[in-house]
């Protein structure tokens, strides 16, 4: 309707990509083995937004992804990589000029890895990548910027909540850990259509 909007959107990609892994740093292979990258990968989004005035609408969404790596072991791609995210969003956005939004939100983040095999330094110095589960509150303000009909740009600020739930086989390894702490939040992008 025009005050209200549903948006329903799924990604389902399966990819076999094994790769050289390459060096940041110094641009050269550092190894010369190929890996299984295999992966699934889904990602599911839902957005309800309810415009509350003419200029001032309320937007909510859930995001889910979800990561699988076919490769297992000791800091394999599934120990490191195999998890959960779910995201929920809340933001009111307000028309400031015809191409311009100011946007202030707040975002839940969960973060579940799966996988039973371990992750660490050496054999008998691992733990379970479950350790690594945390929740995220992200708090922001940004602006919503349309430059062309066919460029828009986009810029979120504020900070960052994160607790993670269980780091005691870490806190072996290293004791210092801390499990939770606050850092600063910043996202920007580009669309050009």
């Amino acid at each position: 309707t025009p005050r209200f909007k549903l948006d329903l959107s799924d990604s389902l990609v399966y990819a076999q990509e094994p790769e050289l892994v390459e060096s940041p740093s110094f641009g050269i292979p550092a190894t010369f083995l190929r890996g299984d990258g295999d992966v699934w990968r889904n990602f599911a989004n839902i957005t309800f937004s309810a415009g509350i005035t003419e200029k001032l609408t309320a937007v909510l969404a859930y995001d889910n992804e979800y990561f699988d790596y076919e490769q297992t072991g000791l800091n394999s791609r599934s120990a490191l990589l195999d998890r959960w995210e779910h995201r929920g969003r809340a933001n009111l956005r307000f028309v400031v000029l015809p191409q311009t939004v100011a946007v202030a939100g707040y975002q839940y983040e969960i973060i579940d890895y799966r996988s039973d095999d371990p992750i660490g330094p050496l054999p008998g110095f691992t733990y379970p990548a479950d350790e690594r589960n945390s929740t995220s509150h992200y708090f922001y303000g940004g602006v919503d910027q349309g430059i062309t009909p066919t460029l828009n740009a986009s810029i979120r600020a504020g900070a960052q909540f994160t607790q993670y739930d269980d780091l005691d086989r870490i806190r072996q390894i290293n004791p210092g850990v801390d499990d939770e702490s606050w850092s600063p939040y910043v996202d920007a992008n580009a669309t050009w259509l």
